[in-house]
C-alpha cells in the first residue's frame, strides 16, 4: 500500500515539475530545432530533472533507503546529461565520463552475471553500462518513445520484484513506472523532452534494477530474460554505428537514420511509436515469463 501511495506521489511530482520547471526557467535547457531533429519549435529539456524530483519523492515516501553510492551514480549520470543538454559535451569526453560512472557502479555494487571468469563479467558490466546509456540516448527521438519504452520495461522489473519478493527491485521498478507516467503526459504532446539528463538517469536506474534482480540466488543469469526489452535500444545503437562506419563516417555524428526515424518517415511518428511500444510490451512479457520459468529457450 505504501508503494502505491509513493508511486502516486512520485508521478504527481514528476508531472507538476514538468509543468513548473519550464515556467521557472524559460530560457534554460531549451532544445532548438535542427535539420536532424524532428521538432519544429524550441522545446524544454526539463523532463529529466522533473523525473529525478519525482523519483526522489517516491523513494522518500516509500521509506526505502538506497545506498549513497547508488545515489552518487544516479545523480552523476543526471548531471552529466544536464551539462550535455546545456553546453554540449563531445562524444569522446562523454564516453569517458560514462565509463568512469560505470567503473564506480561496478566497484560499489558488483557486476552482472555474464558468461565467463570474474574479469570478463566486470568488463562486460562496464561495457553494458555504457551501451545502455547510449542506447537510451539514441532511442530518445520521437515523442513518447523512450518514456514509454522505459515505463514498460520498468513494469516488468516491478512485476519481477514483487514475484521474487525483492523490495529493492520492486522499488526501482515502481519508481521508474511512477516518474515516467508523470513525464509522458506533456512529452506525448511534444511540450517537453527528457533530455540526456533523463535518459542517463533512467539508464542507471534500469541497470541497478537488473543487478539487484540478478543477485537473487534462484534467478542468477535468468535476469537476461528481463533485459530483453533492451534489445530495442541496443539494436538501434548497433545498427546506427555499423551503418555509419560502413559509409566511412564517424559513429558519433548524429543523423536521422535511426530505426524509429526510418519507421516514422514511412508510417508517421505516432504509428511508429505505437509499433515500437507494442514490440517493447511483447519483449517485456516474454522476459517475465522466461525469467519465471513459464517458457524455455
Amino acid at each position: 500500500m505504501r508503494l502505491a501511495g509513493a508511486g502516486v506521489a512520485g508521478g504527481l511530482v514528476s508531472f507538476f515539475s514538468s509543468i513548473v520547471l519550464p515556467r521557472l526557467f524559460p530560457h534554460l535547457l531549451l532544445d532548438h530545432p535542427q535539420e536532424r531533429k524532428s521538432h519544429d519549435k524550441p522545446t524544454h529539456l526539463w523532463g529529466g530533472m522533473a523525473m529525478v524530483l519525482g523519483f526522489f519523492t517516491f523513494i522518500t515516501i516509500s521509506d526505502t533507503s538506497l545506498p549513497m553510492s547508488l545515489w552518487g551514480v544516479l545523480l552523476g549520470a543526471a548531471l552529466l546529461g544536464v551539462i550535455d543538454d546545456l553546453r554540449g559535451v563531445s562524444a569522446l569526453p562523454k564516453l569517458f565520463f560514462q565509463g568512469v560512472l560505470g567503473v564506480g557502479f561496478v566497484a560499489t555494487h558488483g557486476h552482472l552475471p555474464f558468461f565467463g571468469p570474474n574479469w570478463v563479467e566486470v568488463c562486460g558490466t562496464i561495457l553494458f553500462f555504457v551501451l545502455v546509456l547510449n542506447g537510451y540516448n539514441f532511442l530518445d527521438g520521437l515523442n513518447g518513445l523512450l518514456g514509454g519504452h522505459i515505463f514498460l520495461s520498468a513494469l516488468a522489473l516491478l512485476i519481477m520484484g514483487i514475484t521474487m519478493e525483492s523490495p529493492l527491485v520492486a522499488v526501482l521498478g515502481a519508481g521508474m513506472v511512477a516518474t515516467t507516467s508523470g513525464f509522458l503526459i506533456p512529452n506525448s504532446k511534444g511540450d517537453l523532452f527528457m533530455g540526456d539528463g533523463g535518459s542517463l538517469f533512467l539508464g542507471v536506474a534500469m541497470i541497478s534494477g537488473l543487478l539487484a534482480l540478478s543477485s537473487i540466488e534462484t534467478l542468477g543469469r535468468g535476469v537476461w530474460w528481463v533485459a530483453l526489452p533492451l534489445l530495442l535500444p541496443l539494436g538501434d545503437l548497433g545498427w546506427v554505428t555499423i551503418r555509419r562506419m560502413s559509409k566511412g563516417r564517424s559513429p558519433f555524428v548524429a543523423d536521422k537514420k535511426h530505426l524509429h526515424h526510418i519507421l516514422a518517415k514511412r508510417l508517421g511518428a505516432k504509428r511508429s511509436v505505437a509499433i515500437l511500444l507494442v514490440i517493447t510490451a511483447g519483449l517485456s512479457t516474454l522476459g517475465v515469463l522466461g525469467a519465471l520459468g513459464r517458457i524455455s529457450p
